[in-house]
């Protein structure tokens, strides 16, 4: 969580300077790695469907699940956007933010 927090941390700044393509970059890396190291899975055998089976196995609650899948969708959507992100990247931010506090405490 450590990593994942510093990148949200990086994000956030890239945010506040309205850098779409650094930004995107961070949450996404941040988003992957948690689940990386929460799963104990490498990252390059990571994939939506590979997280939603093992949150499952986890018991992370599925709406948490959706939500973190959601996100990465975003993010990936957000690449594509007009330049006028900035209401998605805020939105993508504090849904990153929130995702990985409830897995935080989902995880346990």
């Amino acid at each position: 969580t450590g990593v994942a927090r510093k990148r949200l941390k990086a994000a956030h700044a890239f945010m506040a300077e309205a850098k779409k393509e650094p930004f995107l970059d961070e949450v996404f890396k941040a988003l992957w790695g948690y689940a990386s190291d929460k799963l104990g899975i490498a990252l390059s055998e990571l994939s939506k469907e590979t997280v939603n089976e093992k949150f499952a196995e986890k018991n992370v609650n599925t709406e948490t699940t959706s939500r973190f899948i959601e996100t990465l969708n975003l993010c990936e959507y957000a690449r594509f956007a007009p330049a006028d992100s900035g209401i998605i990247m805020d939105s993508i931010y504090n849904n990153a933010v929130e995702i990985i506090s409830k897995m935080e405490n989902e995880l346990k």
